[in-house]
């Protein structure tokens, strides 16, 4: 599989850091589904946080196309959805309940 560009690959690669990350799955219609998130903290490190305040740990943004290079994601990754699929990583949009 050909990567879009190295910035899809390594928000792709940095998925349960803090930070910037691109989730890949299926919806709930079974359509091919990104996900732009951006963590406060790494996976599994959220329970760590106490405050006074609300405050957002994570927040997802469904994306069609590419926030580096503009591609359309679906036409690019279609037939590679379930390999780019990671267990662990499904939130948001992304969960099936």
């Amino acid at each position: 599989m050909k990567w879009c560009c190295i910035g899809f690959k390594s928000g792709y690669e940095a998925a349960g850091q803090s930070g910037q990350a691109i989730l890949v799955g299926r919806d709930s219609l079974d359509a091919p589904e990104f996900i732009l998130q951006y963590r406060a903290v790494d996976k599994g490190k959220e329970s760590h946080i106490h405050s006074d305040i609300r405050a957002s740990v994570i927040i997802d943004v469904r994306i069609v196309f590419c926030s580096w290079c503009g591609v359309n994601l679906n036409k690019w990754y279609g037939k590679h959805i379930d390999f780019l699929y990671r267990e662990g990583f499904e939130v948001g949009f992304l969960k099936q309940s």
